[in-house]
């Protein structure tokens, strides 16, 4: 391990043909990656102490993305990032907001959002299409989930224990290959599931401010 580096600066490089590993670093404060635009492996930065995570530039990521863990950041900025080939992770990133990433399209694989209790809110209004399976959960402090552009999640799709949260906008959702289940979100007042044609089973509870379900 590298126990005493405090920041990584990887501001001129442009492309990674392979894999970006950035992990278990826990005197990095800094990461700075913010002129790489294309990654064609995985990017993984988790469990580091960085305060800012600075991948600004970063468009395309043609296998997974995994920025966990990192409990110090406050803000993750993958505000140019437009498409992920594999499963997109952000987790556990207990202190961040913002958490950017409003360009994002598509995901090929599964879409994972959770447990980052301080983000106040969470733009995905652009994501299209997500391969796998879409879990937006244990976002305390989020008070706007936005996903008004989702058409279609190809496995299951969870929207659970979001206490803080209205609107949770779905409007465009038709298709979920598995189950869906929007449940604990205590603040929400109106679900729009009204374009929703096909989906392995429904399951809305626990929303004790619903008053209106279409």
């Amino acid at each position: 391990g590298n126990l005493v580096m405090q920041s990584v600066d990887l501001g001129s490089l442009a492309t990674v043909d392979g894999s970006l590993t950035i992990s278990g670093n826990p005197a990095l404060n800094a990461i700075l990656i913010s002129g790489v635009t294309s990654i064609g492996g995985d990017l993984t930065v988790v469990g580091t102490a960085a305060t800012v995570i600075d991948m600004s530039a970063v468009t395309t990521v043609g296998g997974s993305l995994d920025v966990s863990g990192n409990a110090a950041a406050t803000a993750i900025n993958m505000g140019s990032l437009t498409s992920v080939g594999g499963s997109l992770t952000v987790s556990g990133n207990s202190a961040a907001d913002p958490i950017n990433m409003a360009s994002l399209t598509t995901v090929g694989g599964s879409l994972d959002l959770s447990g980052n209790t301080s983000v106040s809110s969470i733009d995905l209004g652009g994501v299209t299409t997500v391969g796998g399976n879409l879990d937006v959960s244990g976002n305390t402090s989020a008070t706007v989930i936005d996903m008004a552009s989702l058409t279609t999640v190809g496995g299951s799709l969870n929207v659970s224990d979001n206490p803080a949260a209205d609107p949770i906008n779905m409007s465009s959702l038709t298709t979920v290959g598995g189950a869906v289940t929007v449940s604990g979100n205590v603040s929400v007042v109106g679900l729009d599931l009204s374009n929703l044609d096909s989906a392995g089973s429904v399951d809305i509870s626990d929303n004790a401010s619903v008053s209106s379900i279409d």
